[in-house]
């Protein structure tokens, strides 16, 4: 078994992100887009909310022909394609204007990218690469504390 005797929260790259301007940018430009889609699509609150989350979260990636694959929040193995407007999972359909999180999603993403790139800012050139390597510095914060995790079998967690 392994006890923590010490931590230092500012070496923490899991849960401290510094002040990075590039990234208080992007969510800046997603919350200004996400703002106008809340205005004109009222009816699509919920899913505007849920598209945000998933654009904050890196999972929704913007190809360069025009396609977004987003990640499904319910099953990490799966991911959706929004191509020429439509997507693949079951909201689609029922989704009012077949405007479901995915598809709202690669709008609001595309939208945001688009908008920092008319903006003239000094952080806004180096964007995309500092989201990639926030993202990749949260994913090895999370991988450095799972393996200095015990290896516990035979247990169950109680509600």
């Amino acid at each position: 078994m392994t006890m923590v005797t010490q931590y230092n929260w500012d070496d923490d790259t899991f849960t401290h992100h510094g002040d990075n301007g590039a990234r208080a940018a992007w969510r800046g430009a997603v919350a200004q887009v996400a703002t106008k889609a809340h205005e004109k699509l009222p009816e699509c609150s919920g899913r505007i909310d849920r598209a945000v989350k998933l654009v904050l979260a890196g999972d929704v990636e913007v190809l360069v022909d025009g396609t977004a694959r987003i990640a499904s929040q319910s099953n990490g193995t799966t991911a959706y394609q929004v191509v020429n407007g439509h997507c693949g999972c079951r909201d689609f359909e029922k989704a009012p204007h077949a405007l479901c999180k995915h598809r709202l999603g690669a709008a609001i993403a595309r939208r945001a990218q688009e908008l920092l790139q008319g903006q003239d800012n000094e952080n806004v050139v180096d964007l995309l690469a500092a989201v990639d390597a926030d993202q990749a510095s949260i994913r090895a914060g999370a991988d450095k504390a799972l393996a200095a995790l015990p290896s516990v079998t035979g247990c169950t967690v109680a509600p």
